[in-house]
């Protein structure tokens, strides 16, 4: 009896052994499934990870930089074209600035024109820009002290300059574009660079005789009456025009000048 307990006892061990064993098998399956599928979720998890993703921010960047390169050849097209017109134009742009910085005189009346043209000559004159006075009255200046034969409008122009002087000595400016133009016409410069020099050196000579209130005005009635201090800023303004003049530049410039500070036509 006690045997046959024994091997039921047995049979019923083999038989439970057989079913954990089975389902110990079954339960390894099951983990090296769910591992299997861990690791693939793991590798898509690092697929998806690298791989890169669209940033808004970025797109709104790209978007807002193409917009300004679009501008920026539309902008570029213009600039082109305008360049374009702007060589077109270009001797005529050119001509302007010119006769902008070195105002036309009017030309000289005929000797042989009636005496209405030449007044009308003499009014353009006195009329004109600082400049314009200048060149024109320095040209009859230096006729009359060569001997040339001078037309009744040349002469009047000197005379009615002196109507016109005291108002060009009130601006500083204003007498060194008249007197500068009056000594390159009366030396016969042609766009000397001198005459820009001698243009500063009379800005600043009447600015600070302006400061002073000196007056400058008809040296030939009135050079005797000035103050020593006037007269030796006049000086030291004559003569450092003087030093830049060659000897046969010298030798006419004397005889027009008793000092650079005031106009002086040789008339009274």
């Amino acid at each position: 009896m006690k045997k046959v307990i024994a091997i039921v006892i047995a049979v019923a061990l083999v038989a439970v052994i057989v079913i954990q064993q089975r389902k110990v098998g079954a339960l390894q399956a099951q983990v090296a499934k769910l591992n299997a599928d861990a690791a693939e979720a793991r590798q898509e998890a690092q697929h998806a990870s690298e791989k890169p993703k669209a940033d808004t921010k970025d797109e709104e960047r790209l978007a807002q930089e193409r917009a300004e390169l679009a501008r920026l050849r539309g902008e570029v097209s213009a600039l082109r074209k305008e360049k374009a017109e702007w060589q077109k134009n270009r001797g005529a742009a050119e001509s302007a600035a010119i006769t902008a910085t070195h105002p036309v005189a009017p030309p000289p009346p005929n000797p042989a024109a009636p005496a209405v043209e030449g007044m009308q000559w003499v009014e353009t004159v006195l009329n004109g820009p600082a400049q314009v006075k200048g060149t024109e009255v320095g040209n009859v200046r230096r006729k009359a002290l060569s001997g040339e034969p001078m037309t009744d409008a040349e002469r009047a122009l000197l005379m009615n300059m002196n109507s016109k002087s005291a108002e060009i000595e009130k601006s500083p400016e204003e007498f060194a574009n008249f007197q500068s133009a009056f000594i390159g016409s009366l030396l016969g410069w042609t766009n000397d660079v001198r005459s820009e020099q001698v243009k500063g050196m009379l800005n600043a000579a009447m600015n600070a005789a302006s400061a002073s209130g000196y007056d400058y005005h008809a040296p030939a009635e009135n050079a005797d009456k000035w103050a020593e201090e006037q007269k030796a800023l006049n000086t030291r303004a004559t003569s450092a025009i003087q030093n830049l003049l060659r000897p046969e530049e010298r030798a006419v410039f004397d005889k027009a000048f008793i000092g650079v500070l005031g106009v002086d036509t040789g008339t009274k």
